[in-house]
């Protein structure tokens, strides 16, 4: 779940391959005016930054990676990211409902029904998914952005992926109403002109994609939680702070890896730190970067160059 605010495994062990996962969009996120735009850029985010995190080259992504993940490009953490964005970057879209792994809808929460016993509410029933939920839904809440429900009705599958996922995307990501002046795509923000006088990653995360990434993270792994609370989940000045195991463990990690990844193909990341500069401008540096500030490298796509580009379709 996302609110509105600005496997261990051995590293010499190759992860087993398995097949990818499809997703529905219900018509509800369809009809949304934008929704093309945002379903394509989550998934360029998610394949560009299973492409960027495979770079030699790529310095800049990976001086990136380490502050949000606070760890290098290996070990068991590393590879648990890895595996989990090359995960999303190979999902596909399906028009088959119930064949469907994720489930994307856009509705408010419409769809849940209340489940009573004696005229108490006991918990919500979604028919559509033949899920259920104990406590009351995201989006029929006040200030939430969206949630992933995995829990399943007990019982007959009803013909549905046993391993099925929906993700809700709540109407306050789509309002511009509650975010004025501020872009709903990366498009849009560049188009706008100069991104860096603004200048942080903070003021990104209101992008559609960056909450759509977000409950896919949630989706793709249930371990993949809001650590360690609502409160310090969300947010670049909070997920910076985490370790290694819990960065590598919270949703919005992902969203804003993502995030970086396509600013990156527009030119955009952190100040670099070079061990050279004088000191008074490393810290500098490392204070801008600490805040999340952007700045415009002029040879950042010739550094990605390197990258070994992986084939994914959908």
């Amino acid at each position: 779940m996302q609110l509105h605010a600005p496997l261990a495994v051995a590293f010499s062990l190759p992860f087993l391959t398995t097949a990818a996962k499809t997703y529905y969009v219900d018509n509800s996120c369809t009809e949304k005016p934008g929704w093309s735009t945002y379903i394509t850029e989550t998934m360029t985010m998610a394949k560009r930054t299973s492409e960027r995190l495979e770079s030699k080259t790529d310095t800049d992504f990976e001086a990136v990676f380490k502050r949000l993940f606070q760890t290098g490009k290996s070990g068991d953490d590393y590879n648990y990211v890895k595996k989990t964005m090359d995960d999303i970057a190979s999902w596909t879209s399906t028009t088959s409902l119930k064949e469907s792994d994720i489930r994307i809808f856009c509705d408010q929460d419409k769809r849940w029904e209340e489940k009573k016993v004696k005229g108490v509410i006991k918990g919500w029933f979604d028919p559509i998914n033949n899920m259920v939920s104990q406590i009351q839904p995201s989006c029929l809440k006040e200030g939430i952005n969206g949630r992933t429900y995995s829990r399943l009705a007990k019982g007959d599958h009803k013909d549905h992926n046993k391993n099925r996922v929906a993700i809700s995307i709540c109407d306050v990501t789509f309002d511009p109403t509650q975010i004025i002046e501020v872009p709903l795509h990366i498009e849009d923000a560049v188009e706008k002109g100069d991104i860096t006088e603004d200048g942080e990653f903070k003021f990104l995360s209101v992008l559609v994609s960056h909450t759509i990434l977000h409950e896919m993270a949630h989706a793709a792994d249930k371990d993949i939680k809001d650590l360690p609370d609502k409160e310090t989940a969300y947010g670049w000045e909070e997920v910076i702070k985490k370790d290694s195991r819990e960065a590598s463990r919270n949703a919005d990690n992902y969203a804003f890896l993502g995030l970086a990844a396509i600013l990156a193909d527009k030119g955009y990341s952190l100040p670099r730190i070079n061990p050279n500069d004088p000191e008074d401008v490393r810290k500098e540096a490392e204070k801008k970067a600490e805040e999340g500030s952007l700045t415009f490298l002029i040879d950042h796509t010739k550094r990605a160059l390197g990258m070994l580009t992986r084939a994914f379709r959908g």
